[in-house]
């Protein structure tokens, strides 16, 4: 899919932040201080190029990987309860994606003639553009922003024309920010909120550790190439030299904390150049780099972090072995 392929009356709304023009700007800064903290750690932001957005959709569709499809079949179950009792008349996902699961909710809004807005904000641009694409063509004559962009750092929309607007992060994405972070961002987005607006959150629950470990070890090997591409990105980005043979994958999960952590674990003792930071780190054998920290919730913990924002729980929709929930919330 390529530009010139989406409707003149769309491409204005393809932009880039004015602070942020390039997701990747901090990257040289992000990676300076990660890889020679201890331990070394990665911002997993990194892992989303083209490619590493492509290997995470794929990793959505693994047997293993239950997040997406419980989301999906809660979705599935509560949109159009949800949309006909709220009625909101346009949507602002953060963290779009490729936006799949987006349809079950603009699908209901359509059918009872509430659709007016779409708003889409996503690190690739590559998605965004697909995006837009897919929803001129089913939507027409709703207006479709998107936005490249960083939302851990900023929420780049005007209030929306129409109202009720809902805000939405799906994926447990909010998993991947510690519990400070969270606060910022859901603060940012109860910034934006008008009263009668809503926001719905995607959360993946604390359960049995062997479901968590198998979903981010897969049998196909696809959560490990994923892992690796955060290297191919800074080889990319940075002129650095990872030879990614030289790293194997692993996932854990930390009962204490109620969350996954991800590494790569150098096998050998090795040196690795960063052209563009005119950088050499030292890695040792069985060393550990920090690419992810995925945090598990329960409604108490849920519900904590809302109402620190400034919000508060008014449906919590779960499937029924409770490994997923998806909560709708407004301004308290």
């Amino acid at each position: 899919m390529s530009l010139p392929q989406i409707r003149e009356e769309h491409l204005k709304e393809i932009v880039k932040s004015d602070k942020y023009p390039d997701p990747f700007a901090d990257i040289a800064v992000d990676v300076g201080i990660g890889l020679t903290s201890k331990p070394k750690m990665l911002n997993p932001k990194y892992f989303y190029d083209e490619n590493g957005s492509r290997l995470f959709d794929e990793i959505t569709r693994l047997p293993e990987y239950y997040p997406t499809r419980t989301e999906t079949k809660i979705l599935a179950r509560e949109s159009e309860r949800l949309i006909a009792k709220y009625k909101p008349m346009a949507i602002f996902e953060l963290g779009s994606g490729s936006a799949t699961k987006t349809n079950m909710i603009l699908k209901p809004m359509k059918k009872m003639g509430l659709l007016k807005e779409i708003g889409l904000l996503d690190f690739n641009e590559e998605f965004l553009i697909e995006s837009v694409a897919n929803f001129q063509n089913r939507y027409p004559g709703v207006r479709i922003r998107s936005v490249v962009g960083d939302f851990s750092k900023e929420l780049l929309f005007d209030s929306f024309n129409h109202s009720p607007t809902l805000y939405l992060i799906l994926g447990s994405t909010i998993g991947n920010m510690s519990f400070r972070e969270s606060i910022k961002f859901l603060k940012r987005v109860a910034e934006k909120m008008h009263p009668s607006d809503y926001f719905l959150l995607g959360t993946d629950l604390i359960k049995d550790e062997k479901i968590l470990y198998d979903a981010y070890n897969d049998s196909q090997g696809v959560t490990a190439e994923f892992n690796k591409n955060i290297l191919k990105v800074i080889n990319g980005k940075l002129g650095a030299d990872f030879n990614l043979e030289y790293f194997a994958h692993e996932a854990i999960y930390n009962s204490s904390d109620n969350r996954i952590e991800m590494y790569l674990i150098s096998n050998s003792d090795q040196k690795v150049f960063i052209k563009d930071l005119n950088l050499e780190i030292e890695i040792e054998r069985g060393e550990k780099i920090c690419t992810e920290l995925s945090r598990k919730y329960d409604r108490q913990k849920v519900e904590a972090m809302l109402e620190t924002a400034g919000m508060e729980i008014i449906e919590w929709m779960t499937d029924e072995d409770s490994l997923y929930a998806l909560s709708l919330s407004k301004l308290i």
